[in-house]
């Protein structure tokens, strides 16, 4: 029995389908993976809605992704099906900034010292949720009810440390009241 030649036209079609539905898999899939793998890695110390603040990073720390040796972070796994979150911290005199991630790795908010110089309240809650902000919180609405926040702290010399140490073990992620 002899098999059907294929044309080349339909040849690329095969092909392209292929490529198109590879392609959609991987760019749905993968950032999920890595943020899922991340979310693990972070929340095995501090479970769900809690703060890390971790040492200053060096050639063997991985668990955000390329560390600063001159940033100390805080990285709070959030959960907001537990309920929106309050995201503060005590801001030092030089750079520091929090930036929150979506479950597919998506950067949706950031803020820094730019527009806050005292201290840092962020109320974190879903799309849809509507609530009375505490006097100066700033809301931010996640597109997903997982991700990370990571707030990070600039190391001016090896003399500032334990003084911006000092901010990062501050930083709180906490259910808001």
């Amino acid at each position: 029995m002899r098999l059907p030649a294929i044309t080349f036209p339909r040849f690329l079609l095969a092909t392209l389908i292929i490529a198109v539905v590879t392609h959609f898999l991987i760019v749905q899939t993968f950032p999920r993976l890595i943020m899922s793998r991340a979310m693990a890695g972070i929340g095995k110390l501090a479970g769900a809605n809690g703060m890390v603040a971790g040492k200053r990073p060096d050639e063997n720390a991985r668990s955000i992704v390329m560390p600063s040796p001159d940033l100390l972070y805080a990285a709070c796994v959030y959960d907001l099906y537990k309920g929106p979150l309050r995201l503060s911290a005590p801001v030092p005199d030089t750079y520091w900034s929090l930036s929150l991630f979506a479950s597919n790795t998506d950067n949706y908010f950031v803020v820094n010292n730019r527009k806050v110089k005292d201290r840092i309240e962020v109320v974190l809650t879903g799309l849809t949720d509507n609530i009375t902000l505490p006097d100066g919180a700033i809301q931010a609405r996640s597109p997903s009810h997982h991700g990370i926040a990571l707030f990070r702290f600039l190391v001016r010399n090896n003399a500032d440390d334990e003084s911006v140490r000092a901010f990062q073990t501050k930083a709180e992620c906490a259910l808001l009241d």
